[in-house]
């Protein structure tokens, strides 16, 4: 690595820090003792204020007015941050639709004349194509504020009024979706953002189940919020054909388990859920080969004859 991509990433490190050891130095950046210490020096020399506690717990204390000197971009990765931000147009809605075309405008500011006619090259030549957001939504914002507050809100959702503690937000598959404890049912909820109608904070005071910190939760670890006694269990089971598809319309809170002739897909789902699991589970319908629970068989079966004959009904 370059000393001076190095020195830049010793800067980064010692952010935030009010002290470091040379051996933590020489294992983060593997480097030999004389090394770390001509690296030392060296950012002694660049300004960086260190100096040095000798004895058993010694090291280099950093001091209090240290702040991290403007980081400077070569044009390549300049042109990989644009490509980055390029790639956002997929999604029609973001918490940070406004910082992203103020990102933009400032990086191609800067690039030299020849480095914005290879911006348009790179354009004309690479881009992304993916599953775009299926609707608009407004406030992802807003939301993302209220997780940030860890604020319980008043949600109107479809036609329905819930009580939540939002937990996390993510887009997937083409939608938003937006983790929370639901206070009525005690359990998880996944929300589409879409069908989020409007939503205040509340200052009534909400009862999660005993022994659970909401603040614990986020986005890696929502999932275990689930109160399984309160939701329906369901797995189907389709040819290997249908895998593709299941990798192209993966959910987070649903698996897959490849087996000898195909596959079995399992998860949970809320009664509010069902008609999304409905259309999921009829993505696969040249694919499946059977459907459990088979009450969730048979309300399937029940509605696919039911879409069938109104569409008789519209063809004469």
């Amino acid at each position: 690595m370059k000393k001076t991509l190095l020195l830049q990433q010793m800067q980064l490190f010692l952010q935030g820090r009010q002290k470091v050891t040379l051996k933590e130095l020489m294992q983060e950046f593997q480097l030999s003792r004389s090394s770390a210490l001509r690296y030392i020096s060296a950012l002694e020399e660049l300004g960086v204020p260190l100096y040095s506690e000798r004895g058993r717990n010694g090291g280099y204390v950093v001091a209090p007015t240290y702040r991290l000197a403007p980081v400077r971009f070569s044009a390549d990765e300049i042109h990989a941050m644009l490509f980055a931000i390029s790639g956002m147009h997929v999604l029609q809605s973001t918490p940070f639709n406004l910082q992203f075309r103020s990102i933009s405008e400032k990086l191609k500011q800067v690039l030299p004349q020849d480095e914005k006619v290879k911006d348009e090259t790179l354009r004309k030549c690479l881009g992304v194509r993916t599953v775009r957001q299926l609707n608009p939504i407004k406030h992802l914002d807003m939301l993302l504020n209220h997780i940030f507050q860890q604020e319980n809100l008043e949600v109107i959702y479809g036609d329905k009024k819930v009580f939540i503690y939002p937990i996390a937000m993510w887009f997937e598959s083409g939608r938003w979706f937006l983790a929370v404890f639901d206070y009525e049912a005690q359990d998880l909820r996944v929300l589409r953002c879409h069908a989020i109608q409007s939503f205040r904070p509340m200052t009534r005071s909400l009862v999660a189940p005993e022994k659970i910190r909401l603040t614990d939760f986020n986005l890696s670890n929502f999932e275990q919020l689930r109160q399984k006694q309160q939701q329906h269990y369901f797995e189907i089971t389709i040819k290997s054909s249908g895998v593709e598809h299941y990798h192209s319309k993966s959910f987070s809170h649903i698996s897959l388990k490849l087996t000898d002739d195909g596959a079995l897909i399992s998860g949970y789902y809320h009664q509010e859920e069902l008609g999304y699991l409905l259309d999921y589970i009829n993505g696969f319908s040249r694919h499946l080969i059977e459907i459990k629970p088979t009450t969730l068989k048979q309300i399937y079966v029940d509605e696919i004859k039911m879409r069938l004959n109104q569409l008789e009904l519209e063809a004469t």
